[in-house]
């Protein structure tokens, strides 16, 4: 058998008849957790006292007070009892009066299950095992999962302990993520699943995850935490804070400049690169108009102002910048693509006439990288601050990138061998979107919703 699922640890307390929710099913896979009541936390989850108010990541309203007991035992037969004798003994000195309802719960750190991803291995026989079963796989999900599948991945699962840790082999394995709440039968879903992996040439084990999670677009999401420019300099450079005229509680960044050729009008345009979602208008009917049909040259009414520095981070730093806010308009967008699907794959890029500012594109210095960041081979990142870009290219899957953006933050990360499939648009579309995993854990940061 090549298809491998995760074995139920624990007893099936559902009701006879009623679909589980994925968090349900997932709590019943791990047997070195074990809650005096309720459902524990997902791994990862954010705590924030030593009764730890834990909550999803991304999901402070559903914060639950959590008396954490560790232990180094494998033998779990005593924990559900010993969970609920600690509850009763916390609500018998009113704990619950000063601190809320605290649940408790008993882990082995060491023993619980805690998988995180690694890319794809550079390995043909994998990747085309993988490949021939992506369509069946989303057929069935499509099909038994409507309204619960948000994305389908391909990734190298391995215990977070040894995430840095190349002399520990991943796991190959078929993530489903499924909407946070939602029910399905997943016990018929993964059955049919297993059958399709078992198609895969016998020699591959290929194991499958049924997750909680979701993939929503930054600009839709959340409160989050602002992160401020702090360094301004007279002209915007690669990474640089840019913001749409009349918008005070966003900016973005500035990506790249190139020159726009239009042969037939023999006119050139000098362009400054960014993410359409990052010059979106701040009047509705312009950004609904774009949103679905882009921003054309001739469209003038969908050529918005964009301003360097954004207005968030004007505020910020205004004791600093002098007469660089007497006219923070650096032009205005000229193309860009809306939320169109091409190949398959979400647009996302605008293009601003921006004469005054052009200039040559700079790489992140090797000086600016994080030390942990290692490139599997043996190239030398030693870009310097005098080193130019000299062309855009294309990515491919399993490339190494290097990111910055407006805060001087440089993170990096791989470019997954296959594309994640994406159901979640709300728009309905179903698309491939390109993957990148990050060496550190956090390719992109809070706040952040672009980058160079």
């Amino acid at each position: 058998m090549v298809g491998v699922g995760r074995q139920n640890a624990l007893s099936d307390e559902s009701v006879p008849g009623v679909n589980p929710t994925i968090e349900e099913w997932v709590a019943r896979k791990d047997k070195f957790r074990v809650m005096s009541e309720g459902l524990p936390m997902p791994p990862f989850a954010v705590e924030k006292r030593y009764i730890r108010c834990l909550h999803p990541k991304h999901d402070e309203k559903n914060a639950r007070n959590v008396l954490v007991v560790c232990t180094l035992s494998t033998d779990t037969r005593s924990w559900l009892s010993a969970a609920r004798a600690v509850s009763r003994l916390l609500e018998s000195h009113k704990v619950d009066e000063v601190a809320g309802k605290v649940q408790v719960e008993i882990r082995n750190t060491n023993e619980l299950y805690a998988d995180v991803s690694r890319v794809l291995p550079n390995n043909p026989t994998l990747i085309d095992a993988l490949t021939s079963i992506r369509g069946d796989i989303f057929k069935i999900a499509s099909e038994q999962m409507r309204d619960v599948v948000t994305s389908i991945t391909f990734h190298m699962r391995v215990n977070w302990q040894h995430k840095h840790n190349d002399d520990v082999p991943g796991k190959p394995t078929v993530i489903v993520y499924c909407k946070p709440g939602s029910t399905c039968n997943f016990d018929k879903v993964e059955e049919e699943m297993l059958k399709t992996l078992d198609k895969i040439p016998p020699e591959l084990e290929i194991h499958l995850e049924f997750l909680r999670g979701e993939i929503k677009l930054l600009a839709g999401y959340g409160e989050p935490i602002p992160e401020y420019l702090r360094e301004i300099t007279p002209k915007p450079r690669n990474g640089a804070s840019i913001g749409v005229e009349g918008r005070t509680d966003e900016a973005g960044t500035l990506g790249g400049w190139l020159i726009l050729n239009l042969p037939k009008e023999r006119r050139e345009i000098c362009c400054a690169l960014t993410c359409y979602h990052v010059v979106r208008s701040v009047d509705k009917t312009i950004r609904d108009y774009t949103d679905t049909h882009g921003v054309s040259l001739d469209d003038h009414g969908s050529h918005v102002v964009i301003e360097y520095p954004a207005a968030q981070d004007a505020r910020y730093t205004m004791r600093t910048l002098g007469s660089l806010m007497s006219n923070p308009a650096i032009g205005r967008v000229v193309l860009a693509s809306g939320y169109s699907v091409r190949d398959n794959s979400r647009m996302d890029w605008a293009l601003i006439e921006s004469p005054s500012t052009f200039t040559v594109n700079r790489p992140t210095p090797a000086e600016n990288l994080d030390t942990k960041f290692i490139m599997e081979d043996t190239t030398c990142y030693n870009l310097t601050t005098d080193s130019k870009v000299r062309e855009f290219g294309r990515v491919h899957l399993g490339d190494w990138v290097l990111k910055t953006e407006r805060t001087i933050k440089t993170t990096s990360g791989d470019i997954n061998a296959l594309p994640r499939i994406n159901v979640n648009w709300p728009s309905g579309l179903v698309t491939d979107e390109i993957e990148i995993l990050s060496h550190s854990g956090t390719l992109q940061h809070q706040g952040i919703r672009d980058r160079w």
